[in-house]
């Protein structure tokens, strides 16, 4: 039993006497145009290359509100809005909000017949959309508009409306226990609550850019429009490929400078595994599924803050928060103001600290409850018998509370699971899959996968074999989310029962390994299909035996898709995208297909031309492979190469002579015999050296050496010196008046916006230049193609950054315009893979310079060099002459 004392205590746990905060007398559209008055000229949404301004998103938004108001929407009113994830998506939702409507949100990638449904079942008036919508039996009711009908021509200026806070501002469909979706009800107040308490919490303001890459029908991108509007942020919205696949989404968050995003665990996981090295300016927060010490731990290592979140849908998208630190337990904090949480026993009493309980929350975050669902809106929803005339929510969650008022999550008391952050409800899934005619009946509950993920698992009771796996999918997948898949399906004869004839789920057996015994099944019959199933099964964590078996099939979905993508590209150096393996490499088969491999028939067939070998500096560069063999062709194979690098930090005690050792190892498994052509990139540029260096000493020809962009050891120490303030600050006093005062600017900015001088490399910089400056093996003779930028050259107060002095044997120089970044975007990138390729053509075209034991070489490459490209004795007489 709970004390007095101890009652009254953790009720005080709860803030809700917050005076500051506004929710009673505004609604959503209201906040955020007081912040149009207060920032009209700053961009308020940006995707991709397109931006609106504060003022142009409120004006395009008038007119859609009048526009919606022609077409009889207003207060009490619901409109659908159907879009992809364009700026358009945002002005529509404030356009609802403007007109007196409450929205809608539908994804659009979601299957029609689900969206069709939630239209009908919310009882929406009209649809808002960019596309054609269905027609017949699963057609909607509501008048649908055109999005692109909505001119530059419509009346501007606010449109009145006589809204309230307590009037409906959404309604959002979540996956519901009879079999179809439910919509849950959420209140203006509910909402401006969460715009003036949670960036509060996070600490975000009007100088922070809100990187949003939930999709639209999950409500945390709702948090993420609406706080970030309410306080002044630019708001930048990932598109569906980027949220979808962690190389891209690495490169936005360093693109877009994001300063806050809050994703799933399974996101963040698949940042790291991707090879993200974290951004230190960046808040991360957790939201949706449960967050591990593990992943806890790399985020701490890799961001500027991490936080942890909870809050059903029901509830406003959060209602707690916790900032993590190294080595606390991870907990959901305490609730935001004018929140209310409580554990609570199985008769709605509070339980003692330490004690599990059902978390049940109440205050101005609830909703106003389910539409259509008065069974389960009776079974969640109540009166808050802690507080008179309040409302309670009860989440079905166990949680306990800690003595310093923090709540720690325990899992579920029901069957609602969570799959990579989305809420499911098996009974949906078993409904849907009892449709077929095949099916008597299922049952659906989540097992741990080989690869510790958890996964979806079907159990099926019908006709023998039937329906097989693939017409089950086939039938789910126009019905159900692609989230909502099993990813396994076992049949049996009957389900297990316990005593008392419900399911007994412990006696439900483990799904067999896929492909175990498969009838027809074809083994890997190459080389390329062998490591390709390798990488699928290393991913996966089950045996591949069979190459014609479908990626989803055998339990993948999209991110380890885009691992897998990854994975590819690093292994084969090949330029495979995403939506090239969606579309054509879905299968062991198909994937080697797409990498070139040789049919079974001619596994004796060798490459008209044997690889480059290029040594990138870290995965994020490595990307930029794609740029080279969209220009070679076939005509030049590239294999890439990254140096070791865990969780994004490269290991200390490894040396350059290590790396290089560790590359030549992949190179010879990639190309056994014959002479080498090797290139590396800024720290890959430097073991690219040695690789030679060790390849000549092993007897091996080296036919072609390139060096992007990297000092050489005998100037090393410069880059410490370029890590210093006085080194930076000197730059800045050499730039032209102009220029200088800009950049003092931007570094005062910085200080007061972030705390910090400089902006954070994603590139463990500083490592890398410790471990460059303690390589003190002697310049070699083989011949070199040194290719520096422009700016580089600059920076470094080194024509040839150091080589000219450093190298022994002959030095081809190539002139590069653009720095350092630049070299690898377009159109630079083109012109430096057509002067890569023309160099080592010469070289094979003239001759390879045959090296012995000894490292000595033969005469450099004949012919008079141009401009771009000249032996480096001319540049060392131009040198002297000038000294």
């Amino acid at each position: 039993m709970v004390t007095s004392d101890e009652h009254q205590r953790q009720l005080s746990w709860n803030l809700t006497a917050q005076d500051s905060i506004s929710s009673h007398s505004q609604c959503v559209h209201e906040i955020i145009s007081s912040q149009v008055e207060r920032t009209p000229d700053t961009v308020a949404v940006e995707v991709g290359d397109t931006t609106l301004t504060y003022r142009q998103l409120d004006d395009r938004a008038a007119a859609i509100a009048w526009r919606l108001m022609e077409a009889g929407a207003g207060t009490g009113s619901v409109v659908a809005v159907l879009l992809d994830r364009t700026p358009d998506l945002v002005t529509a939702i404030l356009g609802i909000l403007k007109s007196g409507a409450a929205f809608l949100p539908l994804d659009p990638r979601q299957p029609a017949a689900r969206n069709n449904f939630s239209i009908n079942d919310a009882d929406a008036n009209v649809v808002l959309t960019d596309r054609q919508l269905p027609t017949g039996g699963d057609a909607v009711k509501a008048t649908v508009i055109n999005l692109g009908d909505v001119g530059p021509d419509a009346p501007r200026g606010a449109p009145s409306s006589t809204l309230s806070p307590a009037d409906l501002a959404y309604v959002i469909y979540t996956s519901g226990s009879t079999g179809r979706p439910k919509g849950v009800l959420i209140e203006h107040r509910s909402v401006t609550n969460l715009m003036q308490t949670m960036f509060r919490e996070f600490g975000v303001a009007a100088p922070d850019t809100v990187l949003s890459v939930s999709s639209i029908s999950f409500d945390v991108a709702l948090g993420d429009i609406f706080c970030a509007l309410s306080c002044g942020a630019r708001l930048v919205l990932a598109t569906a490929a980027e949220a979808t696949n962690p190389a891209a989404l690495i490169r936005l968050i360093a693109a877009s400078r994001a300063t806050y995003m809050m994703a799933t665990p399974t996101t963040f996981g698949a940042l790291v595994a991707a090879g993200w090295r974290g951004n230190r300016r960046l808040t991360a927060a957790s939201i949706g599924e449960t967050l591990t010490d593990g992943l806890a731990g790399a985020l701490l290592q890799r961001c500027g803050a991490v936080w942890n979140t909870y809050g059903p849908t029901e509830t406003t998208v959060i209602t707690s928060v916790a900032r993590l630190a190294e080595g606390d337990t991870v907990t959901v904090g305490r609730p935001l103001p004018n929140v209310r949480m409580y554990v609570t026993d199985p008769r709605g009493r509070l339980q003692p600290v330490g004690v599990p309980g059902e978390i049940a929350i109440g205050g101005v975050a609830v909703g106003r409850g389910y539409r259509n669902r008065p069974d389960e809106h009776a079974r969640r929803y109540g009166d808050d018998p802690f507080h008179a005339g309040g409302r309670i929510y009860r989440t079905g969650d166990r949680g306990r509370l800690l003595p310093d008022g923090r709540i720690q999550h325990l899992g579920r008391y029901d069957d609602q699971l969570k799959i990579r952050g989305f809420r499911i409800e098996p009974g949906e899934i078993e409904s849907t899959l009892c449709e077929h005619p095949d099916v008597g009946c299922c049952a659906v509950v989540a097992r741990e996968a080989p690869n510790g993920e958890r996964q979806l698992v079907a159990y099926i009771v019908g006709k023998a074999g039937c329906p097989s796996d693939a017409e089950a999918r086939g039938w789910l997948r126009p019905r159900l989310p692609e989230y909502m898949i099993p990813s396994a399906f076992v049949r049996l004869s009957a389900l297990p029962q316990t005593a008392s004839g419900k399911l007994d789920k412990v006696a439900l057996p483990a799904p067999s390994p896929r492909g175990i015994g498969l009838i027809g099944a074809q083994p890997p019959r190459n080389d390329t299909e062998r490591r390709v199933a390798a990488l699928w099964a290393d991913l996966l964590a089950v045996p591949v035996t069979d190459v014609n078996s479908d990626f989803f099939d055998m339990g993948g979905h999209s991110l380890l898709a885009a691992r897998l993508v990854i994975e590819v590209q690093r292994d084969f150096g090949a330029a495979v995208s995403h939506a090239s393996f969606l579309n054509n490499g879905r299968t062991v088969a198909k994937l080697a297909e797409l990498l070139g491999a040789e049919s079974p028939s001619r596994t004796d067939e060798v490459p008209s031309a044997l690889p480059l070998h290029f040594i990138f500096s870290d995965p994020a560069t490595a990307t930029s492979l794609r740029h080279f063999t969209a220009q070679w062709g076939a005509a030049q194979p590239v294999h890439a190469l990254i140096p070791e690098q865990p969780g994004g930090r490269f290991d200390l005690s490894m040396t350059i002579e290590h790396h290089a050792s560790q590359a030549l190892s992949t190179i010879r498994n990639r190309q056994p015999d014959g002479p080498l052509a090797l290139i590396g990139y800024s720290f890959g540029g430097l073991v690219a050296y040695e690789v030679a260096r060790q390849a000549v000493d092993a007897g091996q020809q080296v036919e072609w050496l390139g060096i992007l962009d990297e000092l050489a050891p005998s100037i090393a120490e410069l880059q410490w010196a370029q890590l210093s303030l006085r080194w930076r600050l000197r730059r800045i006093r050499r730039l032209p008046a102009r220029q200088r005062w800009a950049k003092y600017r931007e570094v005062a900015l910085r200080v007061l916006r972030r705390g910090e001088l400089w902006p954070q490399d994603d590139f463990d910089f500083r490592d890398a230049t410790e471990i460059e400056c303690r390589y003190q093996q002697p310049g070699h003779e083989v011949p070199t193609h040194l290719l520096v930028s422009e700016v580089t050259a600059a920076a470094a107060e080194a024509d040839l950054l150091g080589w000219d002095d450093y190298h022994k044997g002959p030095l081809t120089v190539h002139r590069l315009t653009g720095d350092h970044v630049t070299l690898f975007a377009l159109p630079e990138v083109e012109k430096l893979a057509r002067m890569m390729l023309e160099s080592l053509c010469k070289a094979r075209a003239n001759g390879v310079p045959a090296h012995d034991r000894t490292g000595r070489c033969t005469p450099a490459l004949q012919g008079a060099p141009n401009e771009a490209e000249r032996p480096v004795a001319v540049a060392r007489e131009q040198a002297a002459h000038r000294r």
